[in-house]
């Protein structure tokens, strides 16, 4: 328990120091990073559509959103976000 809370402290230290020095605060999805990509991981595509995981795992789950699987990892088409979004 007290490993959890140690790694738990550092980890909030060093966003804290990063958040100083650059200004802005470090998220999982590189957003510039997406602009050009065709596929996208269920965290990118609900980082895009501001929604959560859960949410858009529900939605593929009711074929409101077409997705492919490979292996244990779903992608999903740019252009079927756009047109959701449009």
């Amino acid at each position: 328990m007290a490993y959890k809370h140690a790694a738990r402290r550092e980890k909030l230290e060093i966003a804290k120091i990063e958040t100083s020095i650059t200004g802005k605060i470090r998220t999982k999805v590189n957003f510039p990073g997406l602009v050009g990509k065709e596929l996208l991981t269920i965290t990118e595509a609900s980082a895009l559509l501001n929604i959560t995981h859960v949410t858009l795992r529900r939605w593929i789950k009711e074929s409101r959103i077409i997705s492919s699987k490979i292996g244990k990892k779903h992608l999903i088409r740019r252009e079927y976000l756009d047109a959701l979004i449009q």
